[in-house]
């Protein structure tokens, strides 16, 4: 499990399975929001230090005279269509005796989503177009192009029987990168949403700690957190503190943030690894899905005489899409 996978994990991790959003209503088009600016999503600058900063730092005291803020659940449709925006910024370097690398990656990824079938109130079935996939690599300052190899193609994702399959709109076989970057960002699609669920379950409050959905999330975390690839790799979430932020407006609805902290540590590739993460990540309040993602970490790595460090910027945004007529 390399750096990047481990922070982009955590990162889905907060959105409590972002690849099936609960219903809401369509944006208007008239109107301008955040969803619908050509921007790239707002992330918190990348950390100065390997420090991460006390839990709930930003969030204010709960006032328990407070409005309580109640998220509610909205039923899943076949049909429905988003569109989300991914991006990542990456800077590792690592030194070995007295060699030191230094290497930088930048990843802008668009993917228009629609559900095709849905059982129980979960998507089983989605079709999948990657419209843009834009990388940057960098070692010690020389480029090294790395172009997405699933730009501009169309997946069917399914899940049965527990098992995710992918299939290309072409018909063609998938090659290796193309089954593991997609199976990467779909490890939560076909099972129950247990973060929304649980967010929805009572009232919450500015200020409140909410353990209850940081137990979700790190459960959902040791479920879909899996390398294929290097099966003795592991990892672990050792601490997560979730904090109810405040209430701001998304899209033209209210939004509930979340601050979210976490601690991780395991093995990558040998080298024994410790991740800290902060973020913010917001969900509806009418339909308790996730609409945007914050998160920057930074992490040591040590094997040997190998030492390194690297820090990440992960952006996230979701928008629902007007259904196909």
């Amino acid at each position: 499990m390399k750096l990047y996978s481990s922070m982009f994990a955590i990162a889905l991790l907060f959105g409590g399975g972002c690849d099936h959003p609960s219903e809401v209503r369509p944006e208007a088009s008239s109107t301008p929001s955040a969803s619908s600016a050509p921007t790239s999503p707002t992330a918190p600058p990348a950390p100065s230090s390997s420090v991460a900063p006390s839990p709930s730092s930003s969030a204010p005291p709960v006032d328990p005279n407070a409005p309580a803020v109640t998220f509610t659940l909205h039923e899943v449709k076949s049909g429905m269509r988003y569109h989300s925006h991914l991006t990542s910024h990456a800077e590792i370097e690592g030194t070995v005796a007295i060699k030191t690398i230094r290497s930088v990656t930048d990843d802008d990824t668009e993917i228009d989503t629609e559900l095709l079938d849905v059982h129980d109130g979960v998507p089983t079935r989605a079709k999948l177009t990657y419209t843009k996939v834009v990388r940057k690599r960098a070692i010690d300052g020389a480029d090294k192009p790395n172009p997405g190899p699933i730009e501009g193609h169309t997946y069917f994702v399914e899940r049965a029987n527990g098992k995710l399959s992918i299939t290309g709109a072409d018909r063609k076989p998938l090659t290796e990168d193309e089954t593991r970057e997609i199976t990467t960002t779909m490890m939560s699609f076909g099972k129950p949403d247990s973060v929304a669920k649980v967010l929805a379950a009572k009232p919450r409050r500015v200020g409140e700690r909410l353990d209850d959905v940081a137990q979700a999330m790190k459960e959902r975390y040791e479920a879909d957190h899996v390398d294929p690839e290097h099966p003795d790799d592991r990892s672990k979430v050792d601490e997560m503190v979730v904090t109810f932020a405040g209430v701001e407006r998304f899209a033209d609805e209210d939004v509930g943030v979340l601050d979210v902290t976490t601690t991780t540590s395991g093995t990558s590739h040998g080298a024994d690894m410790t991740l800290k993460t902060r973020g913010k990540t917001s969900f509806r309040i009418a339909g308790a899905s996730l609409v945007r993602i914050g998160v920057d970490g930074v992490s040591t790595m040590k094997n040997g005489l190998m030492n390194g460090t690297g820090k990440m910027t992960i952006g996230f945004e979701a928008r629902l899409l007007p259904p196909k007529h």
